[in-house]
């Protein structure tokens, strides 16, 4: 089988056993937070997922990309991902706390995110590495490191690129 197949099929493993992980993991959540818990929870994951999704603006592809092309080496990359994320996360802080005040914000967030700072804390944080992440794991997707990948990005792969287990 050639590299390539072995990709993907390590990559439709990977999201196999990690949506039967998040099926488990949703049925449990349920039980155990009632349903203002799990709706709570529900919102502030969709909210952090749909933060780093606008604040990516499609730049992991646009790094996957200019680096399996070679147009661009990883050295020069990295600090231009730390520069990014640092900047966006900035502007979203700022938005954060502009309009957390207002009764539109619990639309989009749970009430004890938006009345709790260290709640707030948490949140920013979260989006934070989540933005990391998804840059991290774009360079090493174009680095063909993608059983690497699947581990930083939660997805455990069980078979690496050279067929070892």
């Amino acid at each position: 089988m050639s590299l390539f197949k072995k990709n993907i099929a390590a990559t439709y493993a990977a999201q196999v056993i990690t949506l039967t992980g998040n099926f488990i993991c949703a049925i449990l959540a349920a039980r155990m937070l009632g349903d203002v818990g799990q709706g709570d929870l529900t919102l502030y994951t969709i909210f952090t997922a749909f933060a780093v999704l606008l604040m990516g603006l499609g730049l992991p592809s646009a790094v996957v990309y200019f680096l399996a092309a070679k147009k661009t080496d990883k050295g020069k990359m990295i600090p231009l991902c730390t520069s990014l994320t640092l900047l966006l996360m900035s502007v979203f802080v700022l938005c954060y706390f502009l309009t957390k005040q207002l009764p539109q914000a619990r639309i989009f967030l749970p009430e004890f995110v938006l009345r709790n700072n260290l709640w707030s804390l948490v949140l920013i944080v979260h989006v934070l590495l989540m933005m990391m992440n998804q840059f991290f794991v774009a360079i090493l997707q174009a680095e063909n490191r993608f059983a690497a990948a699947g581990i930083v990005s939660g997805k455990p792969i069980f078979c690496l690129q050279d067929g070892r287990k």
